[in-house]
């Protein structure tokens, strides 16, 4: 048996990489499972017989969306409209998460609903669906735009200024 003398940071490094290489691995490295409408943040999956001697747990973790904000089963966007949309009416269509398998969400705003920058409507069953099949609610933010902040947010104000000589 041969020993070596070595100080101690380069000892555990060499311990922990002896143990980690020493460990068994699955032969699988791919899982399937069907997702279920519903499933939360946080929810655990286990499949206990892939390997003996192997218990693979894997927690579902929510990512962004770049329309919808989800505040437990509903589902929250903003709808930059004009001055005259909001005044006058209109009829907005809202693609859903899945724009494939559903139609468009139609939102009504009537005339002279809107009084002032912000208003919410509520559209049932529109949200995310909950285990028991039924579906949370989706809520539009409309944020009314004058006719400056609209030609700002359109970047259009920089293109129609011009030097004449």
């Amino acid at each position: 048996m041969v020993s070596v003398r070595a100080n101690f940071p380069t000892a555990i490094l060499f311990f922990l990489g002896y143990c980690h290489f020493s460990m068994p691995r699955p032969r699988k490295f791919v899982y399937e499972t069907a997702v279920k409408r519903g499933w939360k943040e946080g929810t655990r999956l286990k499949f206990n017989e892939v390997d003996p001697g192997f218990i693979i747990i894997l927690t579902v973790r929510e990512g962004r969306h770049d329309r919808f904000v989800r505040v437990g089963n509903n589902l929250y966007t903003t709808v930059k409209i004009s001055s005259q949309k909001a005044q006058y009416g209109c009829r907005l269509l809202i693609k859903p998460l899945d724009d494939v398998a559903e139609l468009p969400i139609e939102v009504i705003i009537k005339r002279g609903e809107i009084n002032g920058n912000k208003h919410n409507i509520t559209v049932k069953g529109r949200g995310w669906p909950k285990s028991t099949g039924v579906r949370g609610d989706l809520v539009v933010k409309i944020q009314v735009l004058s006719n400056v902040m609209k030609w700002y947010e359109k970047g259009k104000i920089l293109n129609r200024i011009k030097i004449r000589k």
